[in-house]
């Protein structure tokens, strides 16, 4: 789908679609977009210039969930568990706490971080033509040796991307997130 450009989501969220995108990349829809779909929202185009940022590349085997931030997200691998609290937003991101435990009984990790996206204008030929292009950002949550792609959907949500092969993933309530017993969820 070749698409100049429009405009979904909070008021500063940009998108690029090109047929190169795959559009379960695409961050601002819930479920994976039909042809129809992006015809359509092409076809009702809200922002008349090229303004939309690419998203961020992920390897081939690759699957994506939805992240709400009012919940804590549980990611078990062979290395151990996280558990992921989302507390404060960032500029086009989220602060997140986290707890560690490791599959070989060692002692639990905690500690803090921070992921967020960041875009440059690029100026084309004309005053109508930008494109937004990734220029950075801290785009992993990361506890102990696991570290999960994450990319933002929105104020109060995100996306994680992963590999079904090696991670499962869970979602409890926050305000459990002290007290989880992390060894429930070792795979």
């Amino acid at each position: 789908v070749q698409c100049r450009s429009f405009f979904i989501g909070e008021p500063d969220d940009v998108f690029l679609l090109h047929d190169s995108t795959p559009p379960w990349l695409l961050p601002f829809w819930s479920t994976p977009p039909t042809h129809a779909t992006l015809t359509s929202a092409c076809d009702r185009a809200l922002v008349p210039a090229t303004v939309f940022a690419q998203p961020v590349p992920q390897p081939a085997r690759q699957t994506s969930a939805a992240v709400q931030y009012n919940t804590v997200l549980i990611i078990a691998t062979a290395d151990g568990v996280a558990a992921y609290s989302f507390t404060d937003r960032v500029d086009k991101g989220t602060e997140y706490k986290f707890r560690f435990r490791p599959s070989d009984g060692g002692k639990e990790q905690t500690g803090a971080g921070k992921v967020f996206e960041r875009y440059k204008a690029i100026q084309g030929a004309n005053a109508n033509d930008v494109t937004y292009v990734y220029d950075g950002g801290d785009l992993d949550l990361k506890a102990g040796p696991i570290e999960i792609r994450w990319s933002r959907g929105g104020v109060d949500s995100g996306w994680i991307y992963f590999d079904p092969d090696k991670v499962q993933t869970h979602t409890a309530k926050a305000a459990l997130f002290d007290t989880l017993d992390l060894k429930q969820f070792a795979k």
